[in-house]
């Protein structure tokens, strides 16, 4: 028999809190870490939420081998993993996430890696884009001028950046590309 594991499951968005009330109602343990977002509605009035500190994901603990018991629940997309299998969670980063990371207010954060592409949103260079790079350990934008082919880095902080998303992160830089054809042979035909 095998010992049950945390696996993070895909759900769909906006659909976190009701795919939890499933599980539940199954016997699946699930976690879904929230954080509380104060909103400005439309009317001006201040409105607090509590949201999904990962939209798109949550966790369940079960054994590999009732995972169907968690993918037949309305709302799951599937098991997060590489490759076929589902990939376990390790039991510190859930146990961060159950108790102790509550107290210190967390709060989403956009995964950016060195090469992204990125954008500043505050400061002095608002509105600046370019490449995200690690210089002695300090994060820097390299701003391409490409009508002159220079560059210049500049020290950022990152909690003033944030990802472009998917459809300007080719932007200017967007390359055509036609694959050769083949070339064409003259069929001759003997009658």
């Amino acid at each position: 028999m095998q010992t049950p594991r945390w696996y993070a499951v895909h759900a769909a968005s906006k659909y976190e809190k009701k795919v939890i009330e499933h599980l539940k109602l199954r016997g699946v343990e699930a976690l879904l870490p929230m954080y509380t977002a104060i909103r400005r509605r439309m009317n001006r009035t201040i409105a607090t939420l509590e949201l999904p500190l990962f939209p798109g994901y949550l966790f369940v603990h079960t054994q590999l081998q009732n995972r169907v018991r968690v993918l037949e629940v309305p709302g799951v997309i599937s098991l997060v993993g590489f490759g076929p299998r589902p990939t376990p969670v390790d039991d510190a980063e859930i146990e961060l996430l159950a108790n102790r990371i509550r107290r210190f207010d967390p709060m989403p954060y956009p995964n950016m890696q060195i090469g992204d592409r990125v954008r500043v949103k505050s400061g002095p260079l608002a509105g600046a884009v370019g490449v995200l790079i690690q210089r002695k350990n300090n994060l820097r934008l390299v701003i391409s001028m490409n009508l002159i082919m220079q560059s210049i880095s500049v020290e950022v902080d990152g909690a003033d950046i944030e990802p472009l998303p998917a459809s300007s992160r080719s932007g200017i830089s967007r390359v055509l590309y036609i694959p050769p054809q083949p070339p064409v042979t003259p069929t001759v035909r003997l009658n």
